[in-house]
């Protein structure tokens, strides 16, 4: 037993005892829409020795989640309004994404809401031979100002 330990903590030492920094690249994904960079703090994974910012990418971006912290080029593609609230910059403060005010699915709200649907019913059967309960959806109307809409039923 004692062997098996000394060989785990040799293989730790080996592993972290290196005071070279190393980074990895992420490509572009659904909500932080450009190349990010993480330092990490070992080539375990083969990553290239250096930092981020070594490399040009020198702007932290945090993810709202999590808080973690990926590098990119540019702070502007990191901005809450760019990354519909997923990821923020330094100097700014997480909205929470059911609370972010940009993003396609705002858009389309607005759009809906814009339209004014005004009186529609949605009907949905509760089971076989059971009866159907319908809702009548509310108008809601969309103020540029604030978020959510201001919805009522007519």
């Amino acid at each position: 037993m004692k062997f098996l330990v000394a060989v785990a903590l040799s293989l730790f030492s080996a592993v972290f005892a290196d005071d070279q920094s190393y980074h990895r690249f992420s490509d572009p994904s659904t909500h932080l829409k450009v190349t990010s960079c993480r330092n990490i703090p070992t080539d375990l994974f083969g990553d290239e020795p250096g930092t981020c910012e070594s490399v040009g990418y020198t702007e932290a971006c945090v993810s709202c989640r999590g808080a973690m912290t990926f590098m990119v080029e540019d702070t502007s593609t990191c901005r809450q309004e760019s990354t519909e609230c997923y990821f923020r910059t330094e100097d700014e403060e997480c909205l929470g994404t059911s609370q972010c005010p940009y993003g396609k699915e705002r858009e389309g709200e607005r759009e809906r809401a814009h339209k004014g649907l005004r009186g529609q019913v949605n009907c949905e059967r509760l089971g076989p031979g059971s009866a159907t309960m319908c809702v009548e959806l509310p108008y809601c109307e969309w103020d540029d100002s604030n978020y959510p809409p201001k919805c009522h039923h007519i």
